[in-house]
């Protein structure tokens, strides 16, 4: 009734020129302060059922969908040959870690880390990923990486993951949302408190 797709928005960010994108489960959509436009399949997207959005040090907009993964830069839509490795997971959490490369969490499908546009490895619980569906992505002063399970938190340093579930303290073991702040110290949202 207002523009916007729908009412349930799952991600918003903020580009550089000020303008809010809003991912939704039917459509992308962007608000420049006054009207909403909406963006679908017929405009390049994977899917229009999309979940998660990210943006990286260039300015690009990292749209996580039902369908994998797009871009947008300077108001194309990409789909990327690479990515479209992940064309059959729904990506649900992006990150740029602080050498470039990107990481996708998927709902079911592990994790899958790219580095200039070249898949390094997928990651699933035979990796050591404490589950297969990865909420958030953060990177710790010490250039760890975290991720948000339904099945604890998961670790990756040095190569190697470590889990860390209700019997290491954490208040549950569905993690909903991570950040790591100005100071280092990891911030845990889960289903039964923050840590």
């Amino acid at each position: 009734e207002q523009g916007l797709s729908e009412s349930v928005v799952y991600d918003i960010v903020q580009d550089n020129d000020g303008y809010i994108w809003m991912a939704t489960g039917y459509r992308l959509n962007k608000f420049d302060g006054v009207r909403f436009e909406n963006f679908f399949e017929q405009q390049g997207l994977n899917s229009a059922r999309t979940r998660t959005l990210f943006i990286d040090e260039e300015g690009k907009i990292w749209v996580g969908s039902e369908s994998g993964v797009n871009y947008i830069d300077q108001d194309s839509i990409y789909n990327e040959p690479v990515y479209q490795l992940m064309r059959n997971s729904t990506v649900i959490s992006i990150y740029q870690d602080g050498n470039g490369d990107m990481w996708f969490g998927t709902d079911g499908d592990g994790l899958w880390h790219f580095s200039q546009d070249e898949l390094v490895a997928q990651y699933t619980t035979s990796n050591g990923l404490a589950d297969n569906r990865i909420r958030a992505i953060e990177e710790g002063k010490s250039d760890e990486l975290w991720f948000a399970t339904r099945n604890g938190l998961s670790r990756l340093s040095n190569g190697s993951f470590r889990n860390f579930r209700v019997e290491d303290g954490l208040p549950a073991n569905r993690i909903r949302d991570l950040k790591v702040d100005d100071s280092g110290s990891l911030w845990i949202g889960s289903r039964n408190g923050l840590v």
